[in-house]
């Protein structure tokens, strides 16, 4: 280890509060001091450089763009879902028939459905199926919310309410 005459022979200095008793050595990994390089100190965070953001997305993922709002509309973006109705509201007759209706829309690329409304949306699958419509069921355990069905476009859609987000 190293004390504090032998950090400033090496062009290092602690940090001003932080120097040690007489006899005893520096840890730095034991007792959280700092040191400055050349005189700098540290200010502040720096940028991640491209090396450590590499290492985070290695160890945690790429980093996701609205992680919320993908999890409450069963894996999509909120501005590519046609038409959205929610487990309680698929259980209606109205409810149904909005999704039902919404399947005829030419934007239309998929059918997705929460895999707890499976069952009752057969009828909605055989259908989507006719107008060569794609489905998938989803079993994602980290999804948020009550949507269970919902139709989505290959692009955004500009679609002010979904039946979805009305109160019923």
């Amino acid at each position: 280890m190293a004390d504090a005459t032998d950090l400033k022979s090496v062009g290092l200095s602690a940090r001003e509060g932080s120097s040690p008793s007489p006899g005893t050595t520096l840890k730095p990994h034991l007792f959280g001091v700092f040191f400055c390089l050349r005189g700098e100190e540290m200010r502040g965070a720096k940028k991640p450089s491209e090396l450590e953001r590499a290492v985070q997305a290695g160890i945690h993922g790429t980093p996701q763009l609205r992680p919320d709002e993908k999890r409450r509309y069963l894996g999509f973006f909120r501005e590519r879902v046609i038409q959205a109705v929610t487990f309680r509201q698929l259980q209606t007759a109205e409810g149904f028939q909005v999704i039902k209706e919404a399947l005829s829309d030419s934007r239309g690329v998929e059918l997705v459905i929460h895999k707890k409304a499976r069952t009752r949306a057969m009828p909605l699958i055989a259908q989507a199926r006719k107008q060569g419509l794609d489905f998938t069921i989803v079993s994602n355990p980290n999804l948020r919310g009550e949507v269970a069905v919902i139709l989505v476009a290959r692009d955004a859609v500009d679609v002010p309410v979904l039946y979805s987000e009305q109160e019923s």
